[in-house]
Formats: structure tokens, C-alpha cells, sequence
């Protein structure tokens, strides 16, 4: 009956192992997807839409006079 218990722990104690590692990968993997989405979000937070269209609009309007649209 001991020798029952080591051969059914030879068993189960590395499975439990290998899910509690992937666990912990799994966590990391959405931690590193959660810091990349972060950082791209604060890239874009940066781009200020209001002055990207009044540059274009200055350049638009810069190029019309030179072109003599204007």
C-alpha cells in the first residue's frame, strides 16, 4: 500500500507542478499583452488630433498660394 501512494504521487505531483508553471506563464503572457496595448495607447494619447489637422490645413493652404490656387 506505500509503495501504492510514491508511484500515484510520481504521478500527480508533476502534473500539478506543470499546470501551477503554466498558470504563471499564462499570467506573464497577459501581463507582457496588457504592457504593449498600454504602451501603445499612450502613443496614441500623445498624437494630438487637433494640431495634426492644423498642420495639414497650413500646409494645404501653404501649398494652394504657392500653386496659385488661391
Amino acid at each position: 500500500m506505500k509503495a501504492s501512494f510514491t508511484v500515484e504521487a510520481a504521478i500527480i505531483v508533476p502534473m500539478i507542478l506543470f499546470t501551477i508553471a503554466g498558470g504563471i506563464q499564462v499570467g506573464y503572457d497577459m501581463f507582457e499583452d496588457a504592457k504593449k496595448c498600454t504602451k501603445i495607447e499612450e502613443g496614441l494619447v500623445k498624437l494630438d488630433a487637433v494640431n495634426i489637422v492644423r498642420n495639414k490645413t497650413i500646409v494645404q493652404e501653404a501649398s494652394d498660394v504657392i500653386k496659385g490656387d488661391k
